[in-house]
């Protein structure tokens, strides 16, 4: 991951909240319950104070338009109708570079520094965008993909350290780590519901909207683990 660790949340009343259950996470002997309890404050606290002001709507609806229009079209179609044409008949590698750089215009934000991170993440899972087969990509698992690794990696980049911090060595550290995101992961997955997206035009207004409305129903899920 390229983002900076070194990222200290704002010193406000749900961020002493947050940092303080990623100790009590560490500290206390019933780890499950301490990672949803860190997750949520988490999720309370960065919804509170950043997720309003993100670019992760127009940045990933650029990036779902695009593969959905190479999908239909073809990949060089898509790369052409972007005015990449350099990039068509290269190598997988160099195209995801490309229409990295391409998308991500920006790099001088915390939140466009994840934004840049979720999108090589997807460019390079064949799970999520093979670009040799594009006719199995999903729109939708597309998207959820996108806000998981999202809201994944601001949490990393909050409390990694803190997590190494408070750990006795790396190694458990790195398992803190890992197992919260496996918990996001499943909780957004188990409770996130899909829509109808054929008729959203992903490069306006309504794209963005549509985004950044999944994206905070998927924060309130995971704030919400009491009911789960």
């Amino acid at each position: 991951m390229g983002t900076s660790k070194g990222y200290i949340p704002p010193k406000n009343t749900d961020w002493k909240k947050a940092k303080a259950a990623v100790t009590r996470m560490i500290n206390n002997n019933e780890k499950s319950l301490g990672i949803k309890n860190a997750v949520s404050e988490y999720a309370k606290a960065y919804s509170s104070t950043h997720l309003g002001n993100s670019k992760l709507g127009t940045v990933s609806g650029n990036v779902i338009g695009f593969l959905l229009n190479a999908k239909q079209y073809g990949l060089d179609k898509a790369l052409s109708d972007e005015g990449l044409d350099f990039l068509v008949g290269k190598p997988t590698d160099e195209i995801y570079i490309g229409l990295t750089d391409y998308f991500c215009t920006d790099n001088s934000t915390i939140d466009e520094s994840v934004i840049r991170d979720c999108i090589v993440e997807i460019f390079t899972d064949n799970n999520i965008v093979d670009f040799e087969d594009l006719d199995k990509l999903d729109g939708n698992i597309l998207l959820q993909n996108f806000i998981i690794k999202y809201i994944q990696i601001n949490f990393e980049v909050a409390f990694t350290e803190k997590i190494y911090g408070v750990c006795e060595n790396q190694d458990k550290a790195k398992s803190y780590i890992k197992d919260v995101k496996q918990y996001i992961d499943d909780t957004i997955r188990n409770l996130y519901e899909m829509d109808e997206l054929l008729s959203i035009n992903w490069k306006g207004k309504e794209g963005k909207d549509f985004i950044d409305k999944k994206c905070k129903e998927c924060y309130e899920l995971i704030q919400a683990f009491e009911e789960v």
